[in-house]
């Protein structure tokens, strides 16, 4: 019986996807998701926070990514493999822990929207860093990373070039939300773009998923 509950749950777990929240989840800074599914994990931001004034000697609040360095290294032994990450849009507590926390992992390769990977590339290369994001068109339609299908999804925030994310896998669709918001004027003139919300209307979709 215990091995047959044990199998049951080895199946359930390759036949699942797990989400993990590395930061962001108590309060609006150092956002930085997982999504994993088998042995591939994709890593959806890499931001930072800031200390409050009990922090006395803290310069800034970085994500907690144990989990990656137990999983990930050393390269040859790892039991997952990072398939790449996604960047949501350009502010600081989503792009700028990227100079501390790559130089701590494997290379795979990043993602983002032109002035989301403008700004994620300036900030690496300040800390004398390779600018490896890539750039992604809002029109290039979607991008594949391992098991992973992806959508970027244009939304109007504070800062252009936002987006949103449509995640496709072989057990669930998943739609990450990262920060928006309704602008009918926006400066860039660039609206929010709610057509891919009609058109995946007919495809299932397990959880929508948002973080500040």
């Amino acid at each position: 019986m215990v091995e047959a509950r044990k199998q049951k749950i080895e199946k359930m777990q390759l036949e699942s996807v797990k989400f993990l929240a590395l930061g962001g989840e108590e309060d609006v800074t150092r956002n930085m998701y997982l999504y994993e599914f088998q042995d591939q994990i994709l890593i959806v931001d890499c931001g930072l926070g800031f200390p409050d004034e009990t922090m006395l000697g803290v310069d800034l609040l970085l994500p907690d990514i144990t989990y990656l360095l137990d999983a990930c290294l050393p390269e040859g032994k790892a039991t997952k493999k990072i398939v790449g990450m996604l960047l949501t849009h350009g502010h600081e507590d989503h792009i700028g822990g990227l100079p501390f926390i790559l130089p701590q992992l494997p290379s795979f390769p990043l993602y983002g929207s032109p002035l989301t990977a403008a700004l994620a590339n300036d900030k690496l290369a300040e800390f004398k860093l390779q600018p490896v994001v890539q750039t992604v068109q809002f029109t290039d339609g979607v991008l594949q990373l391992g098991a992973f299908t992806i959508t970027f999804i244009h939304v109007t925030h504070s800062i252009p070039d936002a987006a949103h994310l449509f995640i496709e896998t072989p057990v669930g669709n998943f739609y990450h939300g990262a920060d928006y918001k309704f602008d009918l004027t926006p400066a860039c003139k660039r609206y929010h773009d709610r057509r891919p919300h009609a058109t995946r209307k007919s495809e299932p979709l397990t959880p929508r998923i948002r973080y500040a």
